[in-house]
C-alpha cells in the first residue's frame, strides 16, 4: 500500500489499548482547501471502503436521525461535510456499519442558542431528557449501546459516566429559575459535548463485544482534542502515531487547509484503501443521491 492524501481531516491520532486501535481523524468543519495531490480522494469516499471490513467500525460526528426532528445545517455549502452526511444517511438505509455519534439532539428538546433569554422555559420539562439519561432509562441509550448503558460494568466507564453526573447535579443547583443565561448555556454545551464523548467510548465497549476492535472516529478538532485526552488519561491507551493538527490548542487563525496525509503503515493498519472503488464512484454517487432522495421523502412526510 502506499501513502494516501485525504481531503475532509486535518490531523490523525493512532491509539493503542490491548488488542483495540482507535484512529481519531480531526476536521476542520468549515474549510475547503482540500488536497491537490495526485494520490488523494475525499473521507467520505475512504471510509466507504472500510464498511466492507468486519472488524471495524467507522463512527462519524452525525446526528442520528429522529422522524420529529428538523435539522438546521451548520456547513450546508462545504463539501466534505455534505459527502459525510450522504454517506452516513446512504449506510443507514442499507444498514451498514457507519454509525453517527452526535446524540446531543436526543438530549435537549431544543438548542437553547435560538431562544430569548426573556423566554419563558420550564427548565423541568427541558432538562427531562438528561434526566433520563442519568437515570440510565433513556430509551435511545437503551437500544443503541444496551447493558453497556444501563449496567455499566466497566469501572472506567463507570467513572467517566459518574463525573458527567456530578457535573450535570451542580449545574441544577446552580441554575437560576428566574433567569437562562449566557453562563447557564456554556456549560450546558460543555456537558453535552463531554456526554458525547462518553457516548463515543461506550460504543467502543459496545462493539468490543461483537467482535470490532478497530474504530475510525471522525469528527471535529475539538471532540477528538478531548477524546485522545480522556482515553490515555482514564482508559490506558496509548499513542502509536500521530500526524497534523491534532490538538485545539495548537491550532493558528491562518491554518486552512483540510488535507492530511497518511502513511501506508496506518492506512494498512485500519484496512487500506482499495482503489477499486474509484472505478464505481459514479455508480455510488447515482445509489447514493436516489436512497437521500427516499429517505428526504420520508422525512419530509414526517415534519
Amino acid at each position: 500500500m502506499e501513502d494516501i492524501f485525504i481531503s475532509g481531516s486535518i490531523g490523525y491520532i493512532h491509539l493503542k489499548n490491548d488488542n483495540n486501535h482507535i484512529l481519531l481523524l480531526s476536521d476542520n468543519h468549515s474549510s475547503t482547501n482540500y488536497c491537490t495531490n495526485k494520490n488523494s480522494t475525499f473521507i467520505s469516499k475512504w471510509l466507504l471502503t472500510k464498511n466492507n471490513t468486519e472488524n471495524i467500525k467507522v463512527l462519524l460526528e452525525e446526528v442520528p436521525r429522529k422522524e420529529d426532528s428538523k435539522l438546521l445545517e451548520l456547513w450546508p455549502s462545504i463539501q466534505h461535510t455534505q459527502e459525510l452526511k450522504d454517506l452516513y444517511l446512504n449506510q443507514k438505509i442499507n444498514n451498514k456499519q457507519i454509525e453517527g455519534i452526535d446524540i446531543r439532539s436526543f438530549l435537549i428538546p431544543f438548542n437553547l442558542e435560538y431562544i430569548e433569554e426573556k423566554e419563558n422555559i420550564n427548565i423541568i420539562d427541558y432538562l427531562e431528557s438528561l434526566n433520563n439519561f442519568f437515570e440510565l432509562k433513556h430509551e435511545y441509550f437503551i437500544k443503541n449501546i444496551e447493558n453497556v448503558y444501563t449496567d455499566i460494568n466497566n469501572e472506567q466507564l463507570k467513572d467517566h459516566f459518574l463525573e458527567l453526573k456530578h457535573d450535570y447535579d451542580n449545574l441544577k443547583k446552580q441554575y437560576d429559575k428566574k433567569n437562562i443565561n449566557e453562563e447557564f448555556k456554556n456549560k450546558l454545551n460543555e456537558l453535552l459535548s463531554s456526554i458525547m464523548e462518553w457516548y463515543t467510548i461506550a460504543k467502543i465497549f459496545y462493539n468490543n463485544k461483537l467482535g470490532i476492535n478497530k474504530f475510525i472516529i471522525h469528527a471535529g478538532l475539538f471532540h477528538t482534542t478531548n477524546l485522545n485526552k480522556i482515553l490515555i488519561d482514564s482508559y490506558g491507551y496509548e499513542l502509536e502515531k500521530s500526524y497534523g493538527i491534532i490538538d485545539i490548542n495548537e491550532i493558528k487563525d491562518d491554518e486552512d487547509d483540510n488535507c492530511l496525509k497518511i502513511p501506508s503503515c496506518v492506512n494498512d493498519q485500519f484496512g487500506g484503501y482499495d482503489k477499486k472503488y474509484r472505478k464505481y464512484k459514479g455508480k455510488y454517487l447515482t445509489l447514493k443521491k436516489l436512497n437521500i432522495s427516499v429517505l428526504s421523502e420520508r422525512l419530509n412526510k414526517n415534519l
